[in-house]
């Protein structure tokens, strides 16, 4: 048996005609002197062969050509997957495959909607997505890219400074002592592509795609990004906010008191202001019909940011505990919490739960959880007020957001 043709036109729809891994475009254009070229190859999640890759004794020989076993990657991602056997398991693999197509129909869907399209590459999209999440780590690799005689370095180490390292090559280096979490960030930028393991030893060594060194290279720092999530009809643009339509301000207990005296500690007497998230990955999906739009340098119309483990507190909702809260009161438990337990997660995570609830059983070292509402700082566990309306030029795009 071999792939059909119907298979291979569901792997290369649904994929995107783009590599699984890295996403690179995967059918080059045609020159004024050759045709085009297919760059793509089709892995077999598990290998037909005794002694190929991933090969299952029990795997069904029908199934070997089939959709679900078959993933479209890069010739450079085909050979690494098949060479680093312990590490791109069928289940890793099935999971790679999973996230890219969900990406591919997610990116599909914002293009094709009603909604106005953001105009920009995904990998742009995805970019902005990661540098809002890690923003020190982009820019001291944009540093280190812009430094004269670094032109060419795509490589890099991360290490503790504690370690001794014999580089070999000229490469880059970002410590766990200067980054918390800096292998989850590096995983991050492994799943969207941007970087990918080329480890040759004991200590961990990546190398950047040359599209994710032109989007560190152009980034800009003083870029805000936010995102918010309203009804169909909602204009960010025009019109005033009536709060008296939404849902969490009539129905959850304490809202509209603590709006109000939100609003007088900010002076914004005539509320005209939209709740923002400064982390996508805090947007939960609910089973409303809404929009969820996506701002873009707001800066100028940013009025504070708010931690909002405290704004529940303030309201006394009790949130579950979530550790290696990036922003606001949890942050500061998560760094301690490192400092304390560097080696050992258990014991670190069991500290940022204990710090969690005393939080909700102690009162506030200033004696009023107002005066610990506001924070300087973005991030997971961190919205923003912003004051409406802002200018057309700032949404850089929306997308129906719901399920079901």
């Amino acid at each position: 048996m071999s792939i059909t043709d119907k298979t291979r036109k569901l792997l290369w729809g649904r994929s995107g005609s783009r590599c699984a891994f890295c996403r690179t475009q995967l059918i080059m254009d045609s020159t004024p002197h050759d045709d085009e070229s297919v760059v793509g190859e089709e892995c077999h999640i598990v290998s037909r062969r005794p002694s190929g890759p991933r090969h299952l004794p029990a795997f069904p020989p029908d199934e070997i050509d089939s959709y679900d076993n078959l993933l479209l990657l890069c010739r450079t991602h085909h050979k690494m997957v098949d060479d680093q056997l312990s590490t791109f398991t069928p289940e890793a693999l099935h999971q790679l495959k999973g996230n890219h197509e969900a990406w591919v129909a997610e990116t599909l869907e914002q293009s094709s909607s009603g909604y106005p399209p953001n105009g920009n590459d995904p990998l742009a999209e995805a970019f902005r997505k990661v540098a809002s999440r890690m923003p020190d780590l982009i820019a001291e690799m944009k540093e280190d890219l812009a430094k004269k005689g670094n032109e060419f370095i795509r490589e890099f180490f991360i290490i503790s400074k504690r370690w001794s390292l014999n580089a070999g090559s000229p490469s880059f280096v970002y410590s766990f002592e200067d980054h918390e979490n800096l292998q989850g960030k590096v995983h991050v930028l492994e799943n969207y592509g941007f970087v990918y393991d080329v480890t040759p030893g004991n200590a961990k060594k990546y190398r950047m795609t040359e599209e994710f060194v032109e989007l560190v290279v152009s980034r800009h720092e003083d870029q805000l990004r936010l995102w918010t999530v309203h009804p169909p009809g909602f204009s960010l643009t025009e019109g005033r906010v009536d709060h008296s339509k939404s849902k969490y301000y009539c129905d959850t207990h304490g809202v509209k008191d603590a709006y109000h005296e939100l609003w007088h500690r900010r002076q914004i007497p005539d509320g005209q202001v939209v709740w923002c998230y400064t982390d996508e990955g805090s947007i939960e999906r609910t089973g409303e019909k809404k929009v969820k739009w996506d701002l873009y340098d707001p800066s100028l119309k940013t009025i504070c940011f708010i931690d909002d483990l405290v704004w529940n507190r303030i309201l006394g909702i009790k949130c579950g505990f979530r550790d290696g809260i990036e922003g606001g009161i949890g942050y500061q438990w998560h760094k301690d919490a490192l400092e304390k337990f560097p080696n050992d997660l258990k014991a670190s995570k069991a500290y940022e739960a204990r710090c969690f609830e005393d939080f909700w059983s102690q009162e506030p070292k200033s004696g009023n959880w107002w005066n610990e509402l506001f924070t300087e700082n973005a991030g997971n566990g961190v919205s923003a007020l912003i004051r409406h309306p802002i200018p057309s030029k700032w949404i850089h795009g929306s997308m129906p957001w719901h399920c079901g």
